[in-house]
């Protein structure tokens, strides 16, 4: 994370060649979860992390074979990064009872919008910084 991304096009009839740079958020590392922790549903569940950028937002997903098992389930916008959040057990309840494992993956972005000369629309240029962990509940 913090890492300088730049894209160049060489442009082509009335598109200009053009250079834009973002900047990724600092890597997301969360501090007190990991696949050996087991969450209590019924208990309100706290989480810490470290980095990301002005905002963090966190997708609960089915953990089986992420490559055809991947459905979102939960997506919070957390709002104002503040390096944690505490999930109340009436959320935690929205979770699908036939499941004891879930990914959640916290994800942090910037964004801005770039202007290409000959180019009718504006493009959005996005960096995302994000970390997965796969965590088994109890009920």
């Amino acid at each position: 994370g913090g890492e300088v991304y730049r894209w160049t096009g060489t442009g082509n009839g009335t598109v200009s060649a053009f250079t834009t740079d973002i900047v990724a958020p600092p890597e997301i590392v969360v501090q007190n979860l990991s696949p050996s922790t087991e969450v209590p549903l019924d208990e309100s569940l706290r989480i810490r992390w470290t980095g990301g950028g002005a905002t963090v937002q966190l997708v609960i997903s089915q953990a089986g074979d992420l490559r055809v098992d991947a459905r979102p389930i939960l997506h919070l916008r957390l709002g104002p990064n503040r390096g944690g959040i505490i999930i109340p057990p009436r959320i935690l309840a929205l979770l699908p009872r036939d499941r004891n494992r879930f990914a959640f993956t916290f994800f942090s972005g910037a964004a801005k919008i770039a202007r290409i000369e000959g180019y009718p629309d504006d493009v959005l240029v996005q960096a995302l910084t994000s970390h997965s962990i796969v965590v088994q509940v109890s009920r």
